[in-house]
């Protein structure tokens, strides 16, 4: 169960750290944000509700609930991993008429798809956690806790230390890492029969 809630904790830090990362980006190629932040943050909400929407849809049709839970944090290092090097792949000119609506439609579908990734474990998580604890209100207090404890880290740590000072690709190699010690604690723990 700890894994699970570390997990969580990670998670919570991953998407703020997914949501700052894409405004930041946003902000250094195009010299302005305000007019797209409600934006990008309205798609990476529309992405976490769907990706719980669509988790809680097919619970009762998972059987093997902890092996999609690794699943997604494994989907979740992948994309640390490839937000940078699709950054680094596309053309160097935003402003470039040709570039203007591929960039912004990838910032919108970055945004989308780390919402997907992060919302889809909430529901996982809860249902893993359930297995253990019988008080329903109790295991959706510690789940959100962490979740939101996760966030503030990430909304501090990630705003004045990590992108700053590592930049996207350091920033994206430090979640991936912070990522994978979850996945390590939840692969290693000895409830594997959740």
């Amino acid at each position: 169960q700890g894994g699970i809630t570390l997990s969580i904790l990670t998670t919570g830090f991953a998407g703020m750290m997914f949501d700052l990362m894409i405004i930041f980006t946003f902000q250094s190629m195009y010299g302005y944000v305000f007019s797209w932040i409600g934006i990008l943050v309205a798609a990476f909400m529309a992405g976490a509700a769907a990706g719980a929407l669509l988790i809680t849809t097919v619970l009762g049709r998972i059987k093997n609930h902890l092996k999609v839970f690794k699943l997604i944090e494994l989907a979740l290092i992948c994309f640390c991993i490839a937000v940078p090097l699709l950054f680094l792949a596309l053309p160097a000119d935003p402003d470039n008429p040709g570039a203007f609506f591929l960039f912004k439609a990838l910032f919108l579908t970055l945004s989308f798809i780390s919402g997907f990734l992060t919302g889809s474990q909430f529901p996982l998580a809860n249902r893993l956690y359930l297995k253990k604890s019988t008080n329903l209100s109790e295991t959706a207090g510690l789940l959100y806790g962490a979740d939101l404890l996760g966030g503030w880290l990430g909304g501090i740590v990630g705003a004045v230390v990590l992108l700053p000072v590592l930049g996207l690709t350091g920033t994206c190699i430090t979640v991936g890492l912070l990522k994978l010690t979850s996945l390590t604690v939840i692969s290693t723990q000895k409830d594997q029969h959740l």
